[in-house]
């Protein structure tokens, strides 16, 4: 599901369309949080699959927790992207 993100920002609808025992797991897993486009797609499909409630695996709820903390703009989710920038920049 590689083309996720790109499908979902030109066709809002796109998500409804997402099967998620087959997409959810691939995209939460491999989409960046830092990247706009990307975290979106997160934030849709960890909506639309209700991985809060449904989710048996724990690194999958944690991801969509981050996705949609970035996308509030929370300051714990600034704060880890500081502290992560700082790591890389070592």
């Amino acid at each position: 599901m590689w083309a996720f993100a790109a499908m979902l920002e030109k066709h809002a609808d796109f998500v409804k369309m997402v099967d998620c025992k087959s997409t959810q797991s691939w995209v939460i897993t491999n989409y960046d949080i830092n990247v706009a486009e990307q975290r979106d797609a997160l934030k849709a499909i960890c909506d639309h699959c209700q991985v809060d409630a449904e989710a048996t695996n724990n690194n999958l709820k944690n991801k969509c927790k981050q996705a949609k903390e970035a996308s509030s703009g929370s300051s714990m989710f600034q704060r880890h992207v500081r502290g992560q920038q700082r790591i890389e920049a070592r």
